[in-house]
């Protein structure tokens, strides 16, 4: 069996296309953050409120109940308002008035 047998097989070539996929959507992703690192400029946002719910899910005869919150941040970019909410944690991380960095790209929505 030679090497142009091995790489028509249906076998082995359906998981290099999934790779193949897989790792181009991983790249995509990766160049994406850094096209945004690059350009965004950091500013500073005031902690205004902290946000909390409650998530109820069920998995078979499994009743789960969190509870989560999030900040939400009040910031000026440019002398424009702006307000903000962080990524829902289920430990508060940060105090209502604090200081947080934030990342700003200006949108030309």
């Amino acid at each position: 069996m030679d090497f142009f047998d091995l790489l028509i097989a249906p076998a082995r070539l359906v998981p290099l296309i999934v790779g193949a996929i897989f790792l181009s959507i991983g790249l995509n992703i990766f160049l994406a953050q850094r096209r945004f690192a690059r350009t965004a400029q950091t500013v500073i946002g005031h902690v205004v409120a902290i946000e909390r719910y409650i998530s109820r899910s069920t998995s078979g005869n499994t009743k789960r109940v969190t509870t989560y919150y999030r900040p939400w941040v009040d910031f000026t970019f440019q002398g424009r308002p702006g307000q903000a909410f962080g990524s829902s944690v289920n430990v508060v991380r940060h105090r209502i008035g604090a200081k947080v960095p934030l990342q700003v790209v200006l949108s030309t929505d």
